[in-house]
């Protein structure tokens, strides 16, 4: 099962950010010139921008706020993938297992989907389950369609289709990441809640393009890709925030 509360949200991209800045200006400071010390000055740069950005990004993630809102969330999103794999580096640096940066940069891009939610309703939204979720001697073939669901109640599957289907959003079970890249590209969605592991989640987040996307991490009691569950809050709350249309979301019209 994937281990403890899920990190604050941007908090431990922030730290990673800050521990590549160091370590660069560190590097210089120790006597590295020429274009070695070119590049560790650009990189000290470009991780203490990040830091900055990402701790400006927190500060409002804390306040319910959007303090960036002249940036849209989709260019915030490709800046955050294209700094994962630096930040997955350093995270010995700070005491931290590539599952929780990863978890963490999950939770930073569903902020960014929050805040690009296009507010048109469940049926622009595409749901994506996993294959491990189906118990491994279930006979059903739900790849083909999620009707074939017998509803036994024995994995989350039928609980996570009704639910969906009260938002009237489309489900679909895919087989691994590059399959649910196909569907995303076949059905163009509004916006999508996929649920996965971390590691096909991230792998989904660099493909997807400008899609706004929801990660809902797995849960793996019988460690990974077998009989797997999910958060049931969790999923519920993600098809809230992005397949309610905007007037009808909680709280919407009141000051």
């Amino acid at each position: 099962m994937s281990g403890g509360p899920p990190p604050p949200v941007f908090g431990l991209p922030a730290a990673c950010a800050a521990a590549v800045a160091a370590a660069a200006a560190a590097g210089y400071a120790l006597g590295w010139r020429g274009w070695g010390g070119v590049v560790l000055l650009a990189v000290a740069a470009a991780a203490g921008a990040a830091a900055l950005l990402l701790l400006i990004e927190r500060a409002g993630a804390r306040r319910g706020r959007d303090l960036l809102p002249f940036i849209p969330p989709a260019a915030r999103r490709a800046f955050l993938m294209a700094f994962h794999p630096i930040c997955r580096l350093a995270r010995r640096a700070i005491g931290r297992s590539g599952e929780r940066v990863d978890a963490a940069f999950i939770a930073a891009a569903n902020r960014y989907a929050v805040l690009a939610r296009p507010g048109r309703g469940g049926r622009d939204v595409l749901v994506l389950l996993p294959r491990c979720l189906q118990r491994s001697d279930c006979a059903a073939n739900l790849l083909e369609s999620v009707d074939e669901c017998a509803r036994c109640g024995r994995c989350d599957c039928a609980l996570l289709i009704e639910i969906a289907a009260a938002y009237g959003c489309r489900t679909v079970m895919v087989a691994g990441g590059r399959l649910a890249q196909a569907v995303v590209e076949e059905t163009s969605p509004a916006a999508v809640v996929a649920v996965a592991c971390e590691k096909e989640l991230m792998e989904g987040l660099r493909e997807v393009g400008g899609v706004p996307v929801i990660g809902v991490v797995n849960l793996r009691p019988e460690g990974p890709c077998r009989n797997t569950r999910v958060d049931i809050a969790a999923f519920r709350a993600a098809l809230a925030d992005l397949a309610l249309p905007a007037d009808d979301r909680p709280g919407a019209g009141v000051s």
